[in-house]
């Protein structure tokens, strides 16, 4: 039976970003997935290693909301404000962050480029090195 930790954290503008809080508890020999409403807390995660968290979903950034149609991400607004991650799949060395563009909007109700989405993923175990 494979099992998975599952641990969030909220806004880092409010302040409910605490992931020593989120952890708290959690079984460091388990996979780690953690849901963070900001994709910045990806930065914390990778620098502090205190955690094996492998994948981050985030949301967010709602990819920009404005971007040139076809040209892809790097044309979002986001990436002249320097944001690092404003939507799709990122690896840094063995841990990865999916953020989803979103339904919705923040500020004015538009997008142009950046259409809404809702993901969807299927995680399934690794197989057992022991097994092999």
């Amino acid at each position: 039976s494979s099992q998975l930790v599952l641990a969030a954290v909220d806004d880092t503008w409010k302040g409910n970003d605490d992931l020593d809080q989120a952890m708290a508890g959690a079984n460091l020999d388990q996979p780690m997935l953690l849901l963070s409403h900001d994709p910045r807390v990806f930065n914390d995660v990778f620098a502090q290693q205190k955690y094996p968290i492998a994948l981050q979903f985030s949301g967010h950034t709602h990819g920009g909301q404005l971007a040139i149609p076809f040209l892809g991400r790097s044309t979002s607004v986001l990436s002249f404000f320097g944001v690092a991650w404003s939507q799709g799949l990122y690896k840094r060395n063995k841990r990865w962050l999916h953020v989803s563009a979103g339904l919705g909007t923040t500020g004015a109700p538009i997008r142009i480029g950046v259409p809404s989405e809702l993901t969807l993923i299927q995680l399934t175990s690794a197989p057992s090195i022991a097994s092999k």
